[in-house]
C-alpha cells in the first residue's frame, strides 16, 4: 500500500474533489459487505483507510479491525472521538448506522468541507455536533446529510446510498435473509485483535468522472475480494478505548 487517507488529504490529493468517488464508493461496499455480515467497525476514519495508487486510478481498502465486533453483541465504547456516532458516546444501541455517521465524517475531513479540520478541538461535543451538522448542509455533500442524522434509525444503510448514488454497483449479492445474519452473529468465538487488524477489504474500480453525487460520470465494474494485511501496523493515529468493559 502507498499510505493512508489521512496523509493523502493532508498532502493535497482531495483539492480537486476527483478522489471522492472512488473514496466514497469503495468505503460504502466496504460496510455493505460487513453490514451483511452482521459486523460494526467501530473505528472508521481517515487513518484506517489505506490506499494504492496506479497512475490516476486509486484503490482504497479499510483496514485496522481491531474494535470491530459483531452487531448483536457490541456494547463498548471504542473508537475515535472525532469520528464516533453519538449514538456511541451515549453508550446506546450500535448498529451500523454508527458507521454511516463515521464515514461521513471522514468524508468532511478528508475533503476539508466547510473548512473542517480547523474544528478538529472542539470544546464540548455539543459544539462537535453542531459543526458536523452546519458542514453537512454543504452543497458538495448535501445529497447525503442524512448520513448524520442524530436519529441512527433514520440515517440510510450502506446499501441504500449505493442504490441512491451508483445505481446498485457494487452491492454484496447475493444478500442473506436478516434470520441468517443474525445466526452468524452467534457462531463461534469473537476473533483476536491481532487477527482483527490483519483483515481488510478490498473494494477496486477505475473512476475518471468529476466530484458529482448524482452518480459518477462513468459506471465501473467494481471488483470484490478479501485479503490478509500481515505484518502492518496500519493506523497513525491510536485510537482511544474509553473502557475495559465487555466488547
Amino acid at each position: 500500500m502507498d499510505g493512508n487517507v489521512e496523509k493523502l488529504s493532508d498532502d493535497g490529493a482531495f483539492n480537486d474533489r476527483e478522489l471522492a468517488h472512488p473514496l466514497l464508493k469503495q468505503m460504502l461496499q466496504a460496510l455493505d459487505y460487513l453490514d451483511v455480515q452482521g459486523i460494526l467497525h467501530r473505528d472508521l476514519k481517515p487513518a484506517n483507510i489505506l490506499y494504492r495508487s496506479e497512475g490516476d486510478v486509486y484503490t482504497f481498502k479499510l483496514g485496522d479491525f481491531g474494535f470491530c465486533n459483531m452487531a448483536n453483541k457490541a456494547t463498548s465504547h471504542v473508537g475515535t472521538p472525532l469520528f464516533e456516532a453519538p449514538e456511541l458516546q451515549q453508550h446506546g444501541t450500535q448498529t451500523a448506522a454508527l458507521d454511516i455517521w463515521s464515514l461521513f465524517v471522514t468524508m468532511l475531513w478528508t475533503l476539508d468541507i466547510g473548512h473542517f479540520k480547523m474544528a478538529m478541538n472542539p470544546s464540548s461535543v455539543a459544539e462537535h455536533l453542531a459543526t458536523i451538522q452546519r458542514c453537512a448542509q454543504h452543497p458538495d455533500v448535501k445529497q447525503i446529510c442524512d448520513m448524520v442524522d442524530i436519529d441512527p434509525s433514520l440515517r440510510p444503510s450502506a446499501e441504500a446510498l449505493l442504490i441512491r448514488l451508483y445505481n446498485g454497483e457494487g452491492r454484496t449479492l447475493p444478500r442473506p435473509s436478516k434470520k441468517v445474519v443474525k445466526q452468524r452473529g452467534r457462531q463461534g468465538p469473537r476473533p483476536t485483535r491481532a487477527a482483527s487488524r490483519r483483515a481488510t477489504m478490498d473494494m477496486s474500480f477505475e473512476f475518471t468522472g468529476p466530484l458529482r453525487f448524482d452518480g459518477p460520470a462513468r459506471r465501473p465494474q467494481p471488483v470484490m475480494n478479501v485479503r490478509q494485511l500481515r505484518n502492518r501496523r496500519i493506523s497513525v493515529r491510536q485510537p482511544i478505548q474509553h473502557d475495559t468493559g465487555p466488547s
